[in-house]
């Protein structure tokens, strides 16, 4: 008999082993259990946010009139650009040909007037033969006293007659 409590005493230790393992384990289950059913809620939040923030998104974005963008309208648009540029681009132009002509007419009016000028400035006495024979003699190496006693030429002519054609 003896032996046969101890089996039974062996048999119940057995099982309350395998029960012990079987709770540590059912308690481990629980917890992953409870952990995915945690993930598995805040996910189901964030869904339900970005849900919230989409749908307010979408009210508060004007609708998109896709008449307004149509290339029938793209070409009435710049149909009507251009018909209103026209009469700009035509007073642009006539206005740059007004300035060209104005321009041209000073230009002629400041070379008559500089022409005017350079014949007033010069001494009667001064001509081309004059200059040139100036030019040849203070290259030369003659001084400006020397060239105005051998031409009979006042020192300033002789000068200004060099500073003229940039010699002096």
């Amino acid at each position: 008999m003896m032996g046969l409590e101890y089996l039974l005493v062996g048999i119940a230790l057995i099982l309350l082993v395998v029960i012990y393992y079987i709770y540590t384990k059912d308690i481990h289950t629980s917890k992953q259990l409870r952990r995915v059913a945690m993930a598995v809620e805040t996910l189901h939040k964030e869904l339900y946010l970005l849900d919230k923030k989409l749908s307010r998104h979408i009210h508060e974005t004007p609708p998109v009139d896709e008449g307004v963008c149509s290339d029938e309208r793209i070409h009435d648009l710049e149909a009507s650009m251009k018909n209103r540029m026209m009469p700009l681009e035509h007073s642009v132009k006539d206005l740059h040909h007004a300035l060209q002509q104005h321009r041209d007419d000073m230009e002629h009016k400041i070379r008559t007037l500089e022409d005017t000028i350079r014949q007033l400035s010069l001494p009667t006495s001064v001509s081309g033969m004059d200059d040139s024979r100036i030019i040849a003699l203070y290259q030369q190496g003659v001084d400006i006293a020397g060239i105005s006693k051998e031409l009979r030429l006042s020192k300033p002519e002789v000068e200004f007659v060099l500073k003229l054609h940039k010699i002096r």
